[in-house]
């Protein structure tokens, strides 16, 4: 079985539904709940990785506070290999607060304390990590020259290259080369290439997803929310179309789609049935609340009928 590598965030996130959010001025706001849980995109991703039966480890930096190991005991329940996480002494383990209003939107403060905190001192580690592994899945949540430097190295040492590109951030040329499936939504697009008129028809996506494969992104995957999701390899330019949910909460919908994406990639699927199957895992992570609890298994998407 082909391994899986995650370099990415992992946090502590603490989630309040309000009515309203917080205005300027405003002294006191009322939760109707809070659910305190393990997230960062990372994270979920190894564990929706493992929970589809994929061999998947773990790299990210964490401190050996209470947070920190409460979220490696959260990955080996999952069973994702934690061997390969780091220790941070100098920031705290990352922590965000999540709030999310009566209309379902959400607004979220990060303070990612160690996610942040990679360095030279490091790269040792994470190239060993990649060696180890024959895909490596990244993330745009830890420090950018970090990552980039690494996925040069993963794409030298031949592995198969993923970056799903949250939260968003320009992606100088020479890395976009190095780069086997980007998967971004419309805005991550815009960022990456750096161009400041929004990207919204299907031509404009078309054209954008041609521009990376020119510059020698191999596969261009567009996640488009409620209408599917793009697909571009220099071939042909393909819409899939969503998978329809009745219910839809906030959850691990992208995590979801990323993993089974990967998933079908390694296991050699063709591509825009792993993609259909990919917007049918995100459909599920939308109908049921948390995180690890909405990433699906492949016996759940089997009899999931929206």
């Amino acid at each position: 079985m082909k391994k899986v590598g995650v370099v990415g965030s992992m946090t502590v996130d603490l989630t309040l539904h309000v009515n309203d959010f917080p205005k300027e001025g405003d002294k006191f706001t009322f939760a109707a709940n809070a659910r305190s849980e393990f997230g960062g995109v990372g994270a979920i991703t190894a564990i929706a990785l493992a929970k589809l039966g994929v061999n998947v480890a773990m790299c990210g930096k964490l401190q050996d506070d209470h947070n920190g190991m409460a979220i490696i005991a959260n990955l080996k329940k999952h069973h994702v290999n934690t061997n390969q996480i780091l220790r941070d002494q100098n920031s705290p383990t990352g922590m965000s607060m999540v709030l999310i209003n009566k209309n379902n939107k959400a607004n979220t403060i990060n303070a990612p304390g160690s996610n942040l905190a990679f360095d030279s001192n490091d790269i040792e580690d994470v190239q060993n990590f990649i060696y180890l592994n024959d895909a490596i899945v990244f993330q745009l949540d830890i420090n950018n020259p970090f990552i980039f430097e690494m996925i040069n190295y993963a794409k030298e040492e031949g592995k198969f290259v993923v970056l799903n590109a949250v939260p968003g951030s320009f992606v100088p040329t020479e890395i976009l080369k190095d780069i086997d499936l980007l998967i971004a939504n419309t805005h991550q697009l815009e960022t990456i290439l750096g161009v400041k008129t929004a990207i919204k028809t299907e031509e404009q996506i078309k054209m954008s997803a041609e521009k990376l494969v020119d510059i020698g992104v191999g596969q261009v995957v567009v996640t488009l929310a409620e209408k599917g999701c793009a697909y571009f390899d220099g071939k042909k330019f393909s819409v899939i179309k969503p998978f329809e949910v009745k219910k839809v909460k906030r959850a691990g919908a992208n995590e979801a789609f990323t993993a089974m994406t990967v998933k079908s990639i390694i296991d050699e699927a063709p591509i825009l049935e792993g993609l259909a199957t990919a917007n049918k895992a995100a459909a599920y992570a939308l109908t049921i609340d948390g995180y690890a609890d909405s990433l699906p298994t492949v016996e759940d998407l089997k009899g999931f009928k929206g």
